[in-house]
């Protein structure tokens, strides 16, 4: 099934990229889905199909700030400190929730192109 969500999705955005001038407009082809969806439906499918896409990206978002919260904190944390307790667990990884959520807005802020993000990630 995942599979075929993919095709769609990727039908969608050939599509989109063919009968929209999204690259003259917004500069990439990042925005190919979005503007496809407010320029090709009417506005209440709108409103669900760009509330779909934000709980997807909000979904997916937040399953990897929390991997990289409990691989630091539980994983790296209680490897040098075996006796951290509950709290102080929960505390770090509150503390560190949040700045790893400013880091991850401020290099999308300033990192335009999103290949360039993908990338540089899997480079390291």
């Amino acid at each position: 099934m995942k599979n075929c969500n993919i095709a769609i999705l990727g039908a969608t955005g050939a599509v989109g990229r063919e009968m929209l001038n999204v690259l003259e407009e917004y500069g990439t082809y990042d925005a190919v889905v979005p503007v496809l969806a407010i320029k090709v439906l009417p506005a209440g499918l709108t409103g669900f199909a760009l509330a779909g896409m934000l709980s997807v990206m909000m979904s997916t978002a937040d399953s990897y700030l929390l991997v990289a919260v409990q691989t630091c904190v539980h994983d790296i944390g209680k490897t040098f400190n075996p006796s951290m307790t509950d709290k102080r667990e929960i505390l770090y990884s509150r503390i560190l929730s949040a700045v790893l959520a400013i880091g991850a807005l401020l290099v999308a802020l300033y990192v335009k192109s999103v290949y360039s993000i993908i990338t540089s990630s899997w480079s390291y």
